[in-house]
């Protein structure tokens, strides 16, 4: 390994679990449109074009389009591809999965994951039987889309674009840019 890999490996992991080796700005907002991923500061930024920034706790919403519960497991389908694939592996130190935003209460809040089917299905454990459901959405830390190691392009002193590994939800919540050293 070189040095450049090693430094770019720390500039990607480094900010998911301390904030002493970086500096920060809180993120107003960030959407996607056209191929490009805006993100707007609640302060000036001081970046520049083509520096490297990393994006940390950028939640998408992913849209479900069905719940249905049988004998106590929840099967969600999703409109787009979720990233639980990426983010997760079916193990007990994974952070729970998050559904909000659906008429059916039960089905709002925080699971353990059970399986993933495919990119657009997965299960949890749910109590009860609750009615189905056609909305809502999973709260996910999209790596590939709104989080992560990204390249920039500055457009001014409080907003910057970058175009996305993946194509993400249209919009998230939260979210941390860290950058310099």
């Amino acid at each position: 390994m070189y040095l450049k890999d090693a430094i770019l490996l720390l500039q990607q992991n480094l900010p998911m679990y301390s904030d002493k080796f970086t500096e920060q700005k809180t993120i107003a907002s960030i959407s996607y449109a056209a191929g490009k991923v805006t993100v707007v500061t609640t302060t000036a930024h001081g970046l520049t074009t083509n520096e490297y920034i990393n994006i940390v706790g950028a939640f998408q919403q992913t849209t479900i389009s069905d719940i249905t519960t049988v004998d106590g497991v929840a099967t969600v389908t999703t409109s787009i591809d979720h990233d639980l694939t990426m983010d997760y592996a079916i193990a007990t130190d994974q952070p729970p999965i998050v559904i909000a935003g659906c008429s059916i209460g039960a089905y709002n809040g925080s699971h353990t994951l059970l399986d993933v089917i495919d990119r657009n299905t997965f299960t949890f454990n749910i109590g009860g039987s609750p009615a189905q459901a056609n909305d809502g959405y999973l709260e996910e830390n999209s790596i590939g889309g709104y989080s992560g190691l990204k390249q920039i392009t500055v457009i001014n002193t409080t907003t910057f674009e970058f175009t996305p590994v993946k194509t993400p939800a249209p919009s998230c919540t939260n979210g941390v840019v860290h950058y310099g050293n």
